[in-house]
């Protein structure tokens, strides 16, 4: 009886054994088997990865602000239009005289050869380091001479120049000054036919028509960048193709009494007018060389 269950015992422990062999080899025969196991216990587990996936996507998770914590972008409010135009108006009402329009110029807001030859006597002197009370009887004295007529420049000598210079106090610059007069005569004469108005772009763009009378204006000796930027805000309005326009230091002056730096912007509120803009650009020079921006801001 004993003998018979030990048989018996030996039997289902090599049975046992066969079996465990049997799936050993399946596995072995078949891996993929093997691995979906294997992936089904890992989709079971309650623990997280910690993969580089597992990771970056724990991080965005805790990065994410909650309602409580979502920053708060500050508003800012620009003042009303009404308020703007009000502070234009008042500006070019006080100081908004028109450019070159007070130096005995016959037809100021005329684009003729001689208005438009007068602004660029005015931003030649204009852009030296110079009083602009001197620069601006210096032009006067200029144009009284006669010299923003081009033949009459043409046939003044380097002597007289300086005489006429010096009388109006344009001493520290004579020299340098009258050399580049006669080279602005050489110049309208050679390249744009002895008529300064050939200088001036005519195109639908104003913004290209400024780029394109810039660097018409650099061949001119002795008008550097700042000289460019004074004769195309002050020739805006006998020529609008180049409106809208403030120079760099009139347009900090704007941004001082709270008009702001958008040049379009400010053309919009005042109707789009090149006359009204050629005025509001006086009167930020203005302001800006006799120090009454407090009055403003």
């Amino acid at each position: 009886m004993d003998m018979a269950r030990t048989r018996a015992q030996s039997r289902g422990e090599a049975q046992s054994r066969k079996r465990k062999a049997k799936g050993l080899e399946n596995e072995e025969s078949h891996p993929e088997g093997a691995k979906r196991k294997k992936s089904t216990a890992l989709k079971e587990s309650p623990v997280p990865r910690k993969g580089p996936v597992g990771k970056r996507k724990a991080e965005k998770e805790e990065a994410k602000p909650t309602d409580v914590e979502r920053p708060k972008h500050k508003v800012t409010t620009s003042p009303p239009p009404s308020s703007i135009i009000t502070k234009i108006d008042n500006l070019i009402a006080k100081y908004g005289n028109l450019p070159l329009s007070d130096v005995g110029l016959p037809s100021p807001n005329t684009p003729t050869p001689e208005t438009i030859l007068a602004h660029l006597l005015n931003a030649l002197l204009s852009s030296a380091r110079i009083s602009h009370a001197i620069a601006k009887r210096t032009l006067k004295g200029l144009i009284k001479g006669g010299y923003h007529d081009l033949k009459t420049l043409e046939a003044s000598t380097w002597e007289e120049r300086v005489a006429l210079l010096d009388e109006a106090g344009y001493v520290r610059y004579d020299y340098k000054t009258a050399t580049e007069l006669g080279n602005l005569a050489t110049f309208l004469k050679d390249k744009h036919e002895s008529d300064a108005t050939k200088l001036l772009p005519s195109g639908s763009d104003s913004a290209s028509n400024r780029q394109i009378l810039r660097d018409r204006l650099k061949e001119i000796k002795g008008l550097g960048p700042l000289g460019i930027e004074i004769f195309i805000s002050t020739v805006q309005m006998p020529w609008p193709p180049l409106c809208p326009f403030i120079d760099s230091r009139d347009l900090k002056t704007a941004e001082q009494i709270g008009l702001g730096k958008d040049v379009n912007a400010i053309y919009q509120w005042l109707g789009q007018k090149p006359e009204k803009m050629a005025r509001l650009s006086a009167a930020l020079t203005e302001i800006r060389l006799e120090k009454h921006a407090a009055e403003f801001s």
